[in-house]
């Protein structure tokens, strides 16, 4: 049996723990505030440089990423009730049109927990999303989406390469190329790891961020895509 000692002992620790992840959590929190609140300052600089790299924003409505352009890609078995799209940018990058866009689908479910349903929460896809005008046209849509095929081209292993990252689907509708693309590297944003005190390495990080769909383009244009 624990005495009162003990029992204070235990109790102590535990409101020391408690206390501690609270800390760190208002300290994450406080570092990430601080991150948006400087990055909200250089947005000015972020939009030159994707000017600089990709050119002025040009809007295509048959090029444009939205859900329902997502959906009918029918990429994915699993169901997914809820899409997030951010940094989406579109434009004509040497001659071609192209949009590029982070993007997270999750699939939204229910629990029994007591006499309560609770809704969680799980990830289908998580990664960049890429539409690319080629030179030639399809007739009828064309699907990559198994990895036995994916594995044994050659120009997919050098766009993986370019973002580091796995494709998991991709496809072609007349002259569209549709890729979805699994990968930590967000697009035309600043990265999780980048110091929030030091401006300059923000500046560098989102610079970073568009160097990958660069190269994914370079390979396709490069290939005569």
């Amino acid at each position: 049996m624990i005495g009162f000692v003990g029992k204070q002992a235990v109790l102590g620790a535990g409101l020391f723990f408690v206390c501690l992840a609270g800390f760190l959590l208002m300290g994450d929190w406080a570092r990430k505030k601080k991150k948006n609140l400087i990055c909200e300052q250089l947005q000015d600089y972020f939009q030159a440089q994707l000017e600089n790299t990709f050119g002025q924003e040009q809007f295509r409505p048959d090029f444009m990423i939205n859900e329902g352009q997502i959906r009918d890609q029918g990429f994915f078995k699993e169901d997914w009730e809820e899409c997030e799209i951010e940094n989406a940018y579109a434009g004509k990058y040497q001659g071609r049109y192209f949009s590029a866009a982070n993007v997270g689908l999750k699939h939204i479910y229910e629990i029994k927990k007591d006499r309560a349903y609770e809704k969680r929460s799980v990830d289908v896809f998580r990664g960049l999303w890429v539409v690319f005008e080629t030179i030639h046209s399809v007739s009828e849509r064309i699907c990559i989406c198994a990895d036995d095929q994916i594995e044994e081209m050659k120009v997919i292993q050098e766009l993986e390469k370019a973002v580091s990252g796995k494709i998991e689907a991709g496809s072609q509708e007349k002259n569209r190329l549709c890729l979805a693309i699994t990968t930590y590297k967000r697009f035309a944003d600043v990265q999780e790891e980048a110091d929030a005190h030091d401006i300059n390495q923000l500046r560098l990080s989102f610079t970073r961020s568009l160097t990958g769909v660069k190269e994914l383009l370079d390979v396709l244009i490069r290939e005569k895509i």
